[in-house]
């Protein structure tokens, strides 16, 4: 399973604003995002790099780890958002 990039051409990562470098526990391997992430940072392009999980199967509990990895930001300020709930 998984959704790797097979687009890496210039035209399409310009259309895009950041990549998803670790899902889960996989961190090496060919859906390794860091090397491919560290391609396009070499190629140029400025790509903010987040990490995420998800959960595709409930009733396997040995893979149940939402949350980890999981992308924080550190912010001295919360600006207002430019949305408005309601």
């Amino acid at each position: 399973m998984g959704c790797g990039w097979n687009d890496d051409d210039a035209a399409t990562i310009q259309r895009v604003h950041g990549v998803e470098v670790v899902n889960g526990a996989l961190r090496a391997g060919t859906l390794d995002g860091w090397s491919f992430w560290a391609r396009l940072l070499n190629r140029g392009h400025r790509l903010t790099a987040v990490g995420g999980s998800d959960e595709h199967t409930i009733d396997a509990p040995q893979d149940q780890n939402l949350g980890t990895p999981a992308t924080v930001v550190y912010a001295n300020d919360c600006p207002k958002p430019l949305w408005s709930q309601g």
